[in-house]
């Protein structure tokens, strides 16, 4: 049973760590966002709204009623706009809180394959605007446009006001008739200094084209975002995963972090192999195979990576909630993640840390996911993932080959069975033998996980001392088998 001091010791170290957590850099705002992960057959009205504004869709009832009243989810995540089935401009309005200042993003994910016959009156467009008033407005402070403008003809452009305030349109740029891999068009309005400008990635966010900028009228604001779906979308396969309201940039063309997992022996390793820093405060793999190996998984939280002193009442670093990373309570061999509640971990360029043997060998590594989160901003990104393969003679995981490593390979000689090289299997063949000693031997006195250069012995002063450490692992194998 607990006091009355212990409880109040409880709840005032949790006091002392939300207030900590309120404490850091301000994370970017998603104010509107519909994911469209409703149950299938959900019409725009009633999809989710997950951004802090949570203002639903309020559909526009023009002429021939509600024009998106067919539009509805499929389940898998999507809004099928493919349904659409009239002539009729399809309007829906997001209200928001008013946005006065800074930047904003409008901003949609979607796919298609425009494969119906195209009717040159009735022309297929798909619309993010920032309005200037609540919430049916027709005014326009920045839109970006999809527009289907023939056959085989697909354009993407910019519109602002142009109602003699000096605001400018953004001219056509060319798209494909078909986009699957997903597509993201995003319009940037800049409110303090009155100019907007329209991007788009065809490759899910792994690169961002800019299509030209315009000027805004002035002092137009942002009181709602406008989706629209016009015309007639039936045997299009037109695909929507995404329509939201942000006051971050999606459209950085940024370097990614790096997974890299060896098949051979099973290591897993995160490297900053770019020129730039990346602060992180969450990792997850995901393997839906279940490839990964937790039981020799060496979190960042086992390592105590990069630990502080919290704001409890002791000044012992590490101690106390939110002071480490802290593993995920459902990691398994399926899922590896964890996160830091108090602060995060910075990998400057050409940094790497080990996370032990987090793969199992023989797993299926192409359907490894690997996400972490930007502790600044609260963006989320797939990093990439390498493969590499080949022996590996650090069997304590601490960076570099040296003489420690040799007297696990010492104590392992002969061992049969292993799944990885932490007794001494330099070369994945499951048996700790001379081939592993040929291994360390190749590669002593290097530092492949750090990003100092580490000393080199000349080729025959490194030969010398395998020469000697051999010497004695042999004679250490001889007094185990004479005893």
């Amino acid at each position: 049973m607990y006091s009355s001091n212990t409880s109040s010791s409880f709840y005032l170290l949790l006091a002392m760590v939300v207030a900590a957590v309120s404490a850091q850099p301000t994370r970017a705002e998603i104010f509107e966002e519909f994911l469209f992960n409703d149950p299938a057959g959900t019409h725009i009205p009633d999809a989710a709204n997950t951004g802090t504004g949570g203002h639903q869709f309020d559909t526009d009832e023009g002429t021939g009623g509600d024009a998106n009243a067919d539009v509805v989810t499929n389940g898998l995540g999507q809004l099928n706009a493919s349904l659409k089935n009239n002539d009729f401009f399809g309007t829906n309005y997001s209200d928001t809180d008013n946005i006065t200042s800074g930047r904003v993003f409008g901003v949609m994910e979607l796919t298609w394959d425009f494969q119906s016959v195209f009717n040159p009156s009735a022309d297929e467009e798909i619309r993010i605007t920032l309005t200037n008033n609540d919430p049916r407005g027709t005014q326009v402070t920045a839109q970006v446009e999809i527009q289907r403008t023939g056959t085989s003809t697909i354009n993407i452009n910019g519109v602002a006001s142009t109602s003699g305030e000096g605001a400018t349109n953004i001219a056509d740029f060319p798209l494909n008739i078909t986009q699957s891999a997903k597509f993201i068009a995003l319009v940037d309005a800049d409110l303090d200094n009155d100019v907007y400008s329209v991007l788009f990635s065809d490759d899910a966010g792994s690169s961002f084209t800019s299509i030209g900028s315009g000027s805004l009228a002035p002092t137009r604001i942002v009181n709602a975002m406008r989706f629209v779906l016009n015309e007639d979308f039936v045997g299009d396969n037109v695909l929507i995963d995404r329509v939201y309201l942000t006051d971050v940039n999606p459209a950085v063309n940024v370097d990614l972090l790096t997974l890299e997992v060896n098949s051979t022996t099973g290591l897993a390793t995160l490297k900053n192999d770019t020129g730039v820093s990346f602060d992180i405060d969450h990792y997850r793999i995901e393997s839906p195979t279940d490839d990964l190996n937790f039981a020799t998984w060496n979190s960042l939280s086992d390592q105590e990576y990069d630990a502080i002193d919290g704001p409890d009442a002791d000044s012992i670093v590490g101690n106390g909630v939110g002071e480490t990373w802290d593993e995920a309570g459902g990691s398994d061999d399926g899922i590896l993640s964890e996160s830091f509640l108090l602060s995060s971990s910075v990998f400057d360029p050409a940094e790497s840390v080990g996370l032990g043997h987090g793969f199992q060998v023989g797993g299926d590594l192409s359907m490894l996911n690997f996400q972490y989160r930007d502790a600044i901003t609260g963006n989320l990104f797939i990093g990439n993932i390498v493969e590499v393969t080949g022996a590996s003679a650090d069997f304590d995981l601490d960076g570099d080959i040296d003489g420690n490593d040799f007297l696990i390979l010492q104590r392992g000689l002969g061992l049969t069975g292993q799944v990885n090289n932490s007794n001494g299997d330099a070369d994945g063949s499951g048996t700790v033998d001379s081939a592993d000693l040929a291994v360390w031997e190749a590669q002593y006195g290097t530092n492949p996980l750090s990003a100092v250069s580490a000393a080199v012995p000349e080729p025959t002063t490194g030969g010398l001392v395998a020469l000697a450490l051999a010497t004695t692992m042999l004679g250490f194998r001889k007094r185990l088998t004479s005893s």
